[in-house]
């Protein structure tokens, strides 16, 4: 009686245990290498819609392919993020979060599945009421997720889980908004991704929200000017129009930013005469 027990607790086991992804065969590796061409043309919707079906085929022939699952998640949570009907946006990334979490599940040691999970979830988050958030306890899944990515790698696509954080921290509603969390790992971000530019739009919100107006508008006058780098974290608009949209109705009375980009470190860059 005892080895059926054990036998039985060991069949638990390997049901309930992680199931590792192993490292992709030839037909795959061919798949995911067309899934990456496809999401370089990500401006138009039609590639993405291609990358969810050539992900979802990976799938089920080989449902432990963790390189299918985040890219598929990633394609998703575009989808959701680039649509303004907002029936849509919930779908895709209710659906961005169903992928992340497969990822998540085969390979809980890479930045991806954690990553695109927090972002699917803060997407969501903007289609439904604040009841529903709370009642579903979005706040904190977001937040542990990007938690995660940010110990596995910091550094992911040019500091986007240290960008994810410093927003989640500034856009939390009172009492429990953490400013100065904010400025910390947005601060970080400019610090080691300077041309991180939604990074850089962010930081001036959190500066702005603080009282810090002379900083803000630094912030959002390098933005102005800024080159980003490609394959950093991208939001729709773009970092650029969101920056100029704040600087019309924040600082009117600043002259437009004309001239090159600020250096990296932010130091230069035109600042109002006498704006605090």
């Amino acid at each position: 009686m005892p080895s059926v027990i054990w036998l039985a607790l060991f069949a638990w086991f390997l049901c309930a245990a992680p199931c590792f992804a192993g490292p992709p065969n030839n037909d795959e590796r061919a798949a995911i290498t067309q899934m990456d061409e496809l999401w370089r043309q990500r401006a138009w919707p039609g590639p993405m819609e291609e990358v969810i079906a050539i992900g979802d085929g990976i799938l089920q022939s080989t449902p432990q392919s963790f390189e299918a699952a985040w890219r598929t998640a990633r394609a998703s949570w575009w989808i959701g993020h680039t649509a303004d009907d907002s029936r849509v946006k919930r779908s895709r990334c209710l659906a961005a979060m169903k992928y992340a979490e497969t990822a998540v599940g085969l390979d809980p040691n890479r930045v991806e599945g954690h990553f695109y999970y927090a972002m699917s979830i803060g997407e969501y988050a903007t289609t439904i009421g604040i009841g529903e958030v709370v009642w579903k306890g979005l706040g904190p899944k977001l937040e542990q997720a990007a938690l995660k990515a940010y110990a596995l790698d910091k550094d992911y696509n040019d500091g986007a889980p240290m960008t994810t954080l410093g927003r989640y921290y500034s856009m939390l509603p009172w009492p429990v908004q953490d400013l100065q969390r904010s400025r910390r790992y947005l601060e970080e971000l400019r610090q080691m991704h300077p041309q991180a530019l939604i990074g850089r739009f962010y930081l001036a919100e959190t500066y702005y929200k603080l009282g810090e107006h002379r900083l803000a508008l630094r912030e959002l006058q390098f933005v102005v000017h800024g080159e980003a780098l490609d394959g950093a974290m991208e939001v729709r608009p773009s970092p650029r129009e969101l920056a100029a949209q704040r600087l019309a109705h924040w600082f009117p009375e600043a002259a437009p930013p004309v001239g090159p980009a600020a250096k990296p470190d932010g130091e230069q860059g035109a600042i109002a005469p006498g704006h605090p």
